[in-house]
């Protein structure tokens, strides 16, 4: 503990301190996951007195795939994370719930830098073709992301619906655990659900860019799935297995309020299908000129990083 890379902070400090000497250093700063960076980079700023940064792209204590402790073990991990917190001259956070989180004291030395997308990656991409229309979620998919109401929305369109089996498919683009496979066949839905292994990341991107309609499943309110600013720049329809006064949800619709539909009930989501499918062509929202869509282009994020970082080696 915090993870399986642990053993990693005895070699991580001594590489850093061989640096320390050779080198120039103005800043430190760690992110996780891994936790045990954390516990690298606070060694390092006690002993060289550098401003640090600790920035959190997922929960540490409260993180969904945490394993379970012993208590006493949990009471230590727990007293890892405080000392983490107490000590970094600044913290950033991938979404506002994982600051939500942590103690309120610490809100006047920390801030959310979100997760988002790079358009380099975009360059020169054609969209995939689809030859039915194409529901698509990018990413692993497991029992915890609750993405039961997805199945079954689509179980009762194709029931309601059963001239367009041939015309619609539902496909999961990366790793899927048991329990998908089980509720694919529970809803009998193989004929129209495929999986596609792990892929290259920009032949991904020309899955996202060619579907008809992006699929994202989150647990809480809280979370925000780094895959939502790609959704967002491949200006699709997004189906939200979430609910509508969600963090993510109130991303999307603070860049383009019409790009999104959020509900956790299955009949709402067959409908919002059922109206996709009548209406297939989507029109272009203008994402040049959206100017809330590039704030979370990675360089316009790389830049809030750069400015805080100025500004705490400034003050040191």
């Amino acid at each position: 503990m915090p993870d399986q890379y642990v053993a990693w902070y005895f070699t991580g400090v001594r590489k850093a301190k061989e640096i320390f000497q050779a080198e120039n250093i103005d800043a430190i700063y760690s992110t996780s996951p891994r936790e045990t960076s954390h516990l690298i980079g606070r060694t390092l700023h006690l002993k060289y007195k550098c401003p640090w940064i600790a920035d959190f792209r997922d929960p540490w204590i409260e993180k969904l795939h945490r394993p379970k402790r012993i208590q006493p073990l949990e009471q230590f991990e727990k007293y890892l994370e405080k000392i983490v917190l107490r000590d970094a001259d600044y913290i950033l956070a991938a979404w506002p719930g994982i600051l939500r989180s942590f103690d309120p004291a610490l809100e006047g030395k920390s801030q959310v830098l979100t997760n988002g997308f790079d358009e380099e990656d975009f360059r020169g991409l054609k969209p995939h073709v689809f030859p039915k229309f194409t529901f698509l979620f990018a990413g692993s998919l497991f029992k915890e992301l609750f993405p039961l109401p997805l199945f079954q929305a689509l179980d009762m369109l194709l029931r309601t619906r059963p001239k367009i089996r041939q015309r619609i498919q539902l496909v999961l683009l990366g790793r899927q655990d048991a329990f998908i496979r089980d509720a694919i066949k529970k809803y009998e839905l193989e004929y129209c659900v495929h999986i596609i292994p792990q892929i290259p990341h920009r032949e991904c991107l020309q899955y996202i860019l060619g579907a008809d309609a992006l699929i994202f499943c989150i647990p809480d309110k809280q979370c925000i799935p780094s895959k939502i600013f790609e959704y967002l720049r491949a200006n699709r329809p997004i189906l939200a297995i979430a609910d509508q006064d969600s963090d993510a949800v109130q991303i999307i619709a603070r860049v383009n309020q019409g790009l999104c539909f959020a509900s956790r009930d299955p009949g709402h989501i067959a409908r919002y299908m059922s109206n996709l499918l009548r209406n297939r062509e989507v029109s272009d929202c203008g994402i040049q000129n959206n100017r809330r869509l590039w704030e979370f282009e990675r360089r316009q994020l790389a830049k809030q990083l750069a400015h805080i970082l100025d500004t705490l080696v400034n003050q040191g």
